[in-house]
């Protein structure tokens, strides 16, 4: 349950990143990763000059982290039972998005990452600014779940997205499995639907970790619609 009070506004700041990564001429894109269970190992999110980073950053797009340089974090043992794993990282996820602007409400999830974005828009909380909390997410890997509230979830969300391995997922298999298992890893269930992008050979995350996959993020439209994204209106208060 997504707390009802306003939580405290934390301090961010984009990844610093060398001058000469920053993109030509465009406007920057703010975005917030939502890493896997046990995210301390991924690299892509922690690690400033890792491969994904760098070229995002050469398309004028950026991670935010906290006034600490850490990336955001969220309690990630998996639980036994419920949803709990999902709504401690939930709640995290609000309190880090509640006073961002609007247009820096962007998130890059990967695996069980995506799973804490779907309860987060399920909730229906909007940030201080009255718009919902999330503007767009980019999911990557994501086990499809029937447990999160993603049928409510996508009604709440500007611009979603998923990129998985078009061939075969053994990892989200699994996570899937323990949370009413969907064989479908595009979420073509979903209404409004997704854009999906099936890729053959990306594996469980490719695309956010193997320098050669990680080009992909040049040629393929998932920045544009992120910058894309509609605008949403404040909810009118009574």
């Amino acid at each position: 349950m997504i707390r009802s009070s306003p939580p405290s506004e934390l301090r961010q700041v984009p990844a610093p990143l060398p001058r000469y990564f920053r993109g030509p001429g465009q406007s920057p894109l703010r975005l917030t990763p939502a890493m896997g269970t046990n995210g301390s190992a991924d690299a892509w999110a922690v690690d400033p000059s890792s491969s994904l980073a760098l070229t995002l950053a050469a398309q004028s797009v950026y991670f935010i982290r906290g006034a600490d340089r850490r990336p955001f974090r969220w309690y990630s043992r998996l639980p036994a039972r419920g949803l709990e794993a999902w709504e401690i990282g939930a709640d995290a996820a609000y309190s880090w998005s509640y006073h961002l602007p609007y247009e820096e409400r962007n998130w890059l999830a990967f695996s069980d990452g995506g799973q804490v974005i779907w309860r987060l828009a399920a909730s229906g909380v909007t940030g201080a600014d009255k718009r919902p909390i999330v503007r767009s997410v980019t999911f990557v890997g994501t086990p499809n779940r029937k447990d999160v509230g993603s049928a409510e979830a996508i009604k709440h969300i500007a611009m979603a997205q998923v990129i998985y391995d078009a061939d075969a997922d053994p990892i989200a298999w699994l996570g899937a499995l323990f949370g009413g298992y969907s064989r479908d890893r595009s979420f073509a269930q979903l209404d409004p639907p997704m854009r999906r992008y099936g890729v053959h050979g990306i594996g469980h995350g490719g695309v956010l970790n193997d320098q050669r996959l990680v080009r992909l993020w040049e040629t393929e439209p998932w920045i544009r619609n992120m910058r894309e994204a509609p605008a949403a209106p404040a909810k009118e208060t009574v």
